[in-house]
């Protein structure tokens, strides 16, 4: 079968594994509305972008791309419909999958592209996300485009032939902090890696000037809109404090949830859940980062011991995951990311052998710049899950070595 021939197939693969679950899956768990909704549907009434937390009215609740991306297909089909959403999300799965050859044809091997294309869109947590109305699927389908242009914008020879890819990074790194805040913490990373791939001064401070300009300009008017909105400074988006709190208290986990499964506020004495409903957006922003930074100052030492936590969680999970699923499907997950994971190994020694390293350390460092921002707050399962695809395209590397026989024998 030739190489576009499998990557069509992958493609319909994704999506008709999808249909199906629609179709006959567990529907009304999928269907199940988050905040998205919610602002989506204000949006579309002419509210504005507003979610109710707290009993407080929040315009600056979550980033924006995802409330604006199911405001986008409820004008399409004239009518609020989460139905619509989902079929929408199962049709990117063959976007993802042509994203993720070309990140396998950057890094050497279109055969293996084809594989890793059929490990994300067939990744579980990613496929049950992809048809949820939730932002993880289009913010996992984000940092894989900023990662594949990275790498085709590093690997162009010639300077007119590059600057499509270095303005479409730009676009990307905007829409990434549109949709996900915690790729600021990749962008200096893509900067130093295509400056040392680039060759000329000139030449690396007009492109890496044109990158930062294209993404600053898309996500700075949100900046501005959201501390005139509020009244404070407030970045992406005012729920971060809460964030923030929830992995930096005194009966932090970890997670979102404690001991006993209760979100954290369920926990809290009344009177500290009176104190927060009373307070408008900015009063609720300033009481729980208040909170969250009196702690860590109190104690920096457990503050620390806290994040590492986090950051070893994300990675390995916590006594909590699973804990929204069926018990059977996190027993099967876990196999399956050990499984990810030594294969991943395999596959970086295979890319090292062929002569991509510097590749491998742009995934790899891209992963561990998410892993350490997201343990700043708190970490679920499904954060793992927006970078899980970038471990997967590096272990299908792996995995074709391992049936040859030898990791650098992939084709």
């Amino acid at each position: 079968m030739k190489k576009r021939h499998a990557l069509l197939v992958v493609m319909a693969a994704g999506i008709l594994v999808r249909a199906a679950i629609l179709l006959w899956g567990p529907r009304e768990w999928l269907a199940k509305p988050w905040e998205y909704e919610e602002i989506a549907q204000n949006l579309l009434a002419g509210r504005g972008f507003e979610a109710t937390f707290l009993g407080t009215t929040y315009h600056a609740f979550v980033h924006p791309f995802y409330p604006w991306f199911c405001a986008g297909v409820y004008q399409l089909v004239g009518h609020p419909s989460i139905l619509a959403v989902q079929w929408a999300q199962a049709s990117l799965a063959a976007l993802a999958a042509w994203i993720v050859f070309q990140i396998g044809k950057n890094l050497g091997s279109e055969w293996t592209g084809v594989l890793a294309a059929a490990g994300v869109v067939l990744h579980p947590g990613l496929v049950i996300y992809s048809l949820r109305p939730h932002a993880l699927w289009l913010d996992s389908l984000c940092f894989l485009t900023i990662v594949w242009l990275t790498l085709a914008a590093g690997r162009s020879s010639g300077a007119a032939s590059s600057w499509p890819r270095v303005i479409a990074l730009g676009i990307a790194l905007g829409w990434g902090l549109l949709s996900r805040s915690t790729v600021l913490a990749a962008v200096p990373l893509v900067v130093v890696w295509l400056w040392v791939r680039w060759k000329g001064q000139a030449r690396r401070l007009q492109r890496v000037a044109v990158i930062l300009s294209l993404a600053a300009a898309l996500a700075l008017p949100w900046v501005l809109r959201n501390q005139i909105v509020v009244g404070r400074p407030v970045g992406m988006l005012s729920s971060s404090a809460y964030s923030f709190w929830v992995g930096n208290h005194a009966g932090a986990t970890g997670s979102a949830l404690d001991h006993e499964g209760r979100a954290m506020l369920e926990r809290m004495p009344p009177e500290f859940v009176r104190t927060a409903a009373a307070l408008d957006e900015k009063g609720q922003m300033d009481f729980f980062l208040r909170e969250a930074l009196s702690f860590v100052r109190l104690n920096p030492g457990l503050a620390l011991r806290n994040n590492l936590s986090k950051w070893l969680q994300f990675w390995g999970g916590s006594p909590r995951t699973g804990a929204w699923y069926p018990g059977r499907w996190t027993r099967w997950y876990r196999i399956y990311y050990l499984l990810l994971l030594a294969f991943a190994a395999a596959g970086a020694v295979s890319l090292i052998k062929r002569g991509q390293k510097s590749g491998l350390w742009l995934i790899v460092l891209f992963t561990l710049a998410i892993s350490v921002v997201q343990s700043l707050v708190f970490v679920e399962g499904r954060h793992r899950w927006e970078v899980e695809s970038l471990l997967v395209v590096v272990a299908s590397f792996g995995l074709t070595g391992f049936f040859r026989g030898r990791p650098s024998a992939c084709p």
